[in-house]
């Protein structure tokens, strides 16, 4: 979304679509006060600002959420493993089929108009297949068998720099090129 400041003492939020008509509307008949006045009142009704507002809530929120879960997983996932409850492969194949299922389900029950449904190709289904087992099975199933032999935080720390690596073999394997830009925004997230 944008913001339009549309005299000094008015400012109006838009956005997605309404953004466009809003400033076609409004470069239009911006000549004519009345009009233009009108113009303000009708987008000023459609309550835009209180729709970021929720949405950026929600947003925040979510954010949240996922913050506290992934903070959370690492000590509780550690407990378990000491408490002898479940093993380090049967606790990356609860999670693994956990997200699984859970992905599953949200894309059931939200509408499409919220989440689009995209077509794959059928050459792709064996990229996103070997994809998948390498992002996240041999990513969980190391990460929590490395777990069991160390701290929650020293994990937490050594996960978090999957972005460095990211970085290294994008550069020597795919020859991307390494800016000061994305060193930066490297050494801000690791920072972070």
């Amino acid at each position: 979304g944008s913001k339009l400041i549309l005299s000094g003492e008015y400012e109006m939020v838009a956005y997605k679509d309404m953004n466009i008509q809003y400033e076609y509307d409004y470069d239009m008949y911006q000549e004519d006060p009345q009009v233009s006045a009108s113009i303000k009142d009708y987008y000023k009704n459609m309550n835009i600002s209180n729709t970021i507002g929720r949405e950026k809530l929600q947003g925040h929120l979510a954010l949240l959420f996922a913050n506290t879960a992934w903070g959370l997983m690492a000590p509780i996932s550690k407990s378990l493993l000491n408490m002898g409850i479940i093993s380090p492969l049967a606790l990356s194949g609860v999670r693994i089929m956990g997200g699984a299922l859970l992905f599953w389900l949200v894309s059931t029950l939200v509408p499409n108009n919220v989440i689009a449904k995209e077509k794959v190709e059928k050459g792709d289904f064996i990229k996103i297949f070997f994809a998948g087992l390498l992002v996240i099975a041999a990513n969980q199933i190391l990460v929590v068998q490395g777990m069991s032999y160390t701290s929650p935080v020293d994990a937490a720390v050594v996960c978090s720099t999957t972005p460095i690596f990211t970085l290294v073999l994008a550069t020597l394997i795919l020859r991307d090129r390494l800016t000061s830009f994305r060193l930066g925004g490297v050494a801000l997230g690791f920072a972070a």
